[in-house]
């Protein structure tokens, strides 16, 4: 089964929160490495599960995941057509579970301390208190935390919530937040 352009979908709330949150901090729609590879979403499959409550039971089917080709998306509330849509049977703690995991393993793999930073803040906003407690065994997570979890230093993420602070005041015309690429998506882009 794939999206179609007349389907019924929603998007389950914690996908929204973290796209939402990314938004806030003044990113654009999608990933730094997005950009350059633009048929991010264009090759996902995306998870679903047939919608239980509400005014369109039977009719509208709830995206659940995954979260990077949803942040690429050109819409926010709709897949573009033609997605393969997979079943899957997560409820709604497991869905955060598993989308907050995706997004760790993500910005641990790339390693930047600026997109590391902007994850702990949206961690911190997007997570209920409960959740931080329960994954992580921590009410709000500091940045000595998180640099600890994503095997960075403290001052690491200092010098990036500097930089972030900076690069927000100067992109404030433009309003989108300058990260760099990754020095490995700029080896592989070299390399091509």
């Amino acid at each position: 089964m794939r999206t179609k352009e007349s389907g019924n979908y929603q998007i389950h709330p914690a996908l929204v929160a973290f796209r939402e949150a990314w938004l806030e901090l003044g990113f654009k729609t999608g990933l730094p490495i997005a950009d350059q590879f633009h048929t991010l979403w264009e090759s996902a499959i995306i998870l679903y599960r047939p919608l239980s409550s509400g005014d369109d039971v039977g009719s509208a089917l709830m995206i659940v995941g995954p979260l990077l080709p949803v942040l690429s998306w050109p819409s926010p509330i709709k897949p573009p057509p033609g997605q393969r849509l997979i079943p899957c049977g997560l409820n709604d703690g497991e869905v955060e579970q598993h989308l907050a995991g995706e997004w760790l393993r993500l910005m641990t793999l790339l390693g930047e301390p600026r997109l590391i930073e902007c994850s702990r803040r949206i961690f911190n906003r997007v997570l209920t208190d409960e959740q931080r407690l329960n994954w992580f065994q921590k009410k709000r997570l500091s940045q000595d935390y998180w640099a600890k979890v994503c095997g960075l230093s403290r001052e690491q993420l200092a010098h990036a919530q500097e930089a972030l602070s900076k690069s927000r005041q100067k992109d404030k015309k433009n309003g989108m937040v300058s990260v760099p690429e990754p020095n490995f998506f700029l080896q592989r882009l070299a390399d091509e």
